[in-house]
């Protein structure tokens, strides 16, 4: 399972639907998207630009613009780097009054071409730096996925480092999940609390809105 693979797909998709505005795309000559734009009825409201690796379907970047006055203007930029056609690093930016400027970044790392770990960083401008404050780490039996382990992070403004306050392990079975086992700190108290979960909807749900709020973080957002 190429975890990162899967989200080029999604990201892909998310850009070119994620709209309520009627949407106009436009494919290169090997079938690329390479601009989508975005129109509220006649009016040009937004638009999508991507650009790839050579004659590869490998992503290099998308730029993001919206209407500002009668200009678009670049508001949000993302960055694609792979190796040996895996998805290694995606930089995210974000465009403050004209600047670009650094928001986060997700990494990838792979063992026998299977996802390993995805690590996920904000960039602290006061710092100058990024800090993690996600991690996913991918364990197997074979090519099967037996567990997942997601950790969260918070940075700590006295030790200036990112602190461990939440751990979730997810345990699969002939590839669906089975349970949870969860420790999670009390930001009030500072004491762990230890669950168990069993509902595989749940699960489900939890993890789907980890993974969508570790993205949108890492995005700026």
């Amino acid at each position: 399972m190429n975890i990162s693979r899967i989200y080029i797909c999604i990201v892909m998709l998310f850009a070119i639907s994620c709209s309520g505005a009627r949407e106009v795309q436009k494919r290169d000559n090997l079938g690329r998207v390479s601009a989508v734009s975005y129109y509220d009825g006649n009016a040009l409201i937004r638009t999508e630009e991507f650009s790839y690796y050579g004659n590869s379907h490998n992503p290099w970047a998308i730029i993001y613009k919206k209407k500002k006055g009668l200009e678009l203007k670049p508001y949000r930029e993302e960055e694609y780097v792979f190796s040996n056609n895996n998805l290694e690093r995606i930089s995210f930016f974000v465009y403050r009054g004209g600047e670009k400027e650094k928001a986060g970044m997700i990494r990838y790392f792979y063992k026998s071409e299977r996802t390993d770990r995805i690590e996920y960083y904000t960039y602290r401008k006061e710092q100058q730096q990024f800090f993690i404050f996600g991690l996913e780490q991918h364990f197997y039996n074979g090519d099967e996925m037996t567990s997942r382990r997601i950790i969260e992070f918070e940075f700590n403004g006295q030790t200036q480092k990112s602190m461990q306050i939440g751990q979730y392990v997810v345990y699969y079975e002939k590839g669906s999940i089975s349970w949870m086992h969860s420790w999670i700190m009390n930001k009030k108290s500072k004491k762990i609390v230890e669950k168990k979960e069993f509902n595989s909807d749940l699960i489900s749900n939890k993890v789907a809105f980890i993974e969508d709020f570790y993205m949108q973080r890492s995005r700026g957002k």
